[in-house]
């Protein structure tokens, strides 16, 4: 392993919690920094391999 630990966000979560005009990567991609930095990003929980392997979720 890598160390590293993969977060998948929930779209209409992170959608819902910015209103904006015009959409672009770069502003979606601050927003998102913003929600991690203030720990408001909302994940979806995702059974880890482990977990996924043995059937126990």
């Amino acid at each position: 392993m890598l160390g590293y630990e993969v977060w998948i966000g929930d779209a209409s979560q992170i959608r819902a919690s910015y209103v904006r005009k015009q959409k672009t990567d770069k502003l979606d991609a601050t927003h998102i920094l913003n929600l991690l930095v203030e720990g408001r990003f909302q994940r979806i929980w995702i059974p880890d391999a482990e977990m996924s392997d043995q059937g126990s979720y």
